[in-house]
């Protein structure tokens, strides 16, 4: 490897070193050569550490002089080095990159080890929130629930919002709709609100919706099914109306609002 003066060398390695890389003539104040290791990034830098020819204290140093080894041990192998000097920066080598030549295939090995462990790991993660969540559904069915047919709907430009069923689990109200698009252009559903209170004037939004719905697309004769629901807080009363609006996204902007649900 040569090295100029004004033109110092990076070699980088592709594993950490496992001892401090040992040069025969390098030295922050001795020495022709100045190493510098940083250990973190794995990578060094060498340059001469004086110009070849006479010196200031009146001795000459000639360029065949400036030649030393550079030995660097790795995890996997350990690499020794000729160092030398040239006077014309273009001849040196401004940057030497090592690698292994089957770490290509390692890594992509591991990438695929990797995402297969991921996989699994979100496949055991979804079967259990499955459980779980079945395992909730079934235990408010042991409490006490009701469920009530409703009729209630609104409609705008042959797109029909239909309430169908009001059902309680302890704590937690679900209003069951359908969205129904007799027009002939598409709509796009946007979102869903559901408000409840006492009376019309006491009417809120809660705070952490639940909403499911089929889709959210209709075509011609679509029918979207949907259910959206809250849970109460502690010591608030169960509500006695509701409100229900569907927002189109796009299009026409439609909203479609059912003001007075009532059990």
């Amino acid at each position: 490897m040569r090295v100029s003066p004004s033109y110092p060398a990076t070699i980088e390695f592709p594993e950490a070193f496992a001892a401090p890389p040992s040069c025969g003539d390098c030295g922050d104040k001795t020495g022709l050569f100045r190493l510098d290791v940083f250990n973190d990034a794995r990578y060094l830098v060498v340059k001469p550490r004086l110009f070849a020819g006479p010196q200031p204290d009146g001795s000459v140093i000639s360029v065949s002089d400036f030649l030393t080894t550079l030995t660097v041990r790795l995890a996997s192998f350990t690499l020794t080095m000729q160092i030398e000097y040239v006077d014309d920066p273009k001849k040196a080598d401004p940057r030497i990159v090592f690698t292994l030549p089957a770490r290509s295939q390692e890594s992509a090995f591991v990438q695929q080890e990797v995402a297969k462990a991921r996989k699994q790991l979100e496949e055991d993660f979804a079967s259990k929130l499955d459980k779980a969540s079945t395992q909730a559904f079934l235990k408010a069915l042991t409490g006490h629930h009701t469920c009530t047919p409703l009729s209630q709907r609104a409609r705008r430009d042959d797109i029909v919002v239909q309430a169908q069923e009001l059902c309680s689990f302890g704590a937690r109200f679900y209003v069951v709709f359908t969205v129904e698009n007799r027009a002939r252009t598409t709509m796009e559903i946007d979102t869903v609100a559901l408000k409840h209170g006492q009376d019309k004037k006491t009417l809120i939004v809660p705070d952490s919706p639940q909403l499911y719905l089929s889709t959210d697309h209709l075509d011609f004769q679509a029918i979207a099914r949907g259910v959206i629901g809250f849970s109460l807080d502690e010591g608030q009363a169960t509500p006695r109306l509701y409100a229900l609006t569907v927002l189109e996204r796009g299009g026409l902007g439609r909203s479609l609002s059912i003001d007075a649900i009532e059990p």
